[in-house]
């Protein structure tokens, strides 16, 4: 997780398939001891349900920490966009410069 928050836009493949790889090693080395915790001090009898319940538990944990996951970058995405558009203005001259480049860059290409 420490290793995939700093991400960059020019990230390269073999980057990305070390996080994944590190990622799913660090699953197996989760959900393993997890499961048999869960199931240590169980009769045989009673199984069937602890199954059905801590695959239950599994999935509303999971549905939760995703809708969590989506709001946290919704909220930041909005947050990052109210704070681009206050520079974007004429007053701005980073703003002007850009909007001239767009503006010459629209007119150099044949419609």
């Amino acid at each position: 997780m420490f290793y995939t928050h700093h991400r960059v836009p020019n990230i390269g493949v073999k980057t990305l398939a070390i996080m994944r790889s590190s990622q799913a090693i660090a699953i197996a080395f989760l959900f393993g001891p997890i499961t048999t915790l869960a199931y240590l001090t169980l009769k045989a009898s009673e199984n069937a349900a602890a199954s059905a319940l801590f695959t239950m538990f599994r999935k509303v944990a999971g549905s939760i920490e995703i809708s969590l996951a989506t709001a946290s970058i919704v909220e930041l995405t909005r947050a990052n966009m109210t704070h681009n558009s206050e520079h974007v203005t004429p007053l701005n001259p980073n703003y002007n410069a850009a909007r001239t480049i767009g503006q010459t860059m629209q007119q150099a290409v044949p419609a």
